[in-house]
């Protein structure tokens, strides 16, 4: 009956090195983490069930089993909006050059915003230190003798982050407005540091200046508003 036992556990052995071995043929990382635990899972059976238990490579394929199990939840966190909340699922679907990963990673070095007034986030002329992505339509830009309202949701001071120069729009944000801001020293240390999430967003800003060129000034998604001016020559009433 205890060889029987023993050939049992023997093969859980055989077990473990055909998912192991499978594992590495795969190319997606999650299912080869998946396949690997699987594997040391059954060496800790092995271990575990031998008439003498062996404790020494049960404590360390469990600290295997939990060190992939943290990168397995790292990778379905990057994969997926899982976790995420309504707000920041709204604003990843915007961001449709990125990741749910690098959206994240994106996420946790800004801070969300919503205006109680009138707020004015860019001056024009003036070199900007923060980046933002207006959530709501209907914010103001005035550019020189220009004034208009944005229909659609927009970066604010990409042109500036990507060029270092001053801003070229004075940017107002009317009550109620969500937003969103990045430091730009923050942003490009971490652009920086992960080059896949620098291109992602130059990716994306290229959209958001494509769409700018596309609705410029006065038609399009920018609405040109003008005070009024009466004629250089009026009409001259007739006798």
């Amino acid at each position: 009956m205890q060889i029987e036992s023993l050939f049992r556990l023997e093969s859980l052995v055989v077990i473990s090195l055909l998912l192991k071995g499978l594992g590495f043929f795969v190319r997606d990382e999650l299912l080869l983490r998946l396949l690997v635990t699987a594997g040391i899972i059954c060496d800790v059976f092995f271990y575990a069930l031998q008439p003498v238990p062996i404790l020494p490579p049960v404590i360390s394929s469990l600290i295997l089993i939990s060190i992939n199990l943290g990168i397995v939840v790292v990778l379905i966190l990057e994969r997926t909006t899982l976790a995420m909340s309504d707000r920041e699922k709204r604003l990843f679907a915007a961001f449709d050059t990125f990741t749910p990963g690098q959206f994240r990673k994106l996420k946790r070095v800004g801070r969300f915003h919503t205006t109680t007034g009138r707020t004015e986030i860019l001056t024009e002329g003036e070199v900007p230190t923060t980046l933002y992505y207006i959530e709501s339509a209907g914010f103001e830009l005035k550019k020189a003798d220009f004034l208009a309202k944005v229909d659609n949701p927009a970066f604010a001071g990409e042109i500036a982050y990507l060029s270092g120069s001053a801003a070229t729009a004075t940017v107002t944000l009317p009550p109620g407005t969500d937003y969103m801001a990045w430091s730009v020293a923050d942003l490009r240390k971490l652009s920086r540091r992960n080059r896949a999430l620098g291109n992602a967003l130059i990716a994306r800003f290229s959209l958001d200046l494509a769409q700018k060129l596309t609705h410029s000034f006065p038609t399009g998604a920018l609405a040109e508003i003008r005070p009024e001016v009466p004629p250089s020559n009026p009409a001259q009433p007739s006798a």
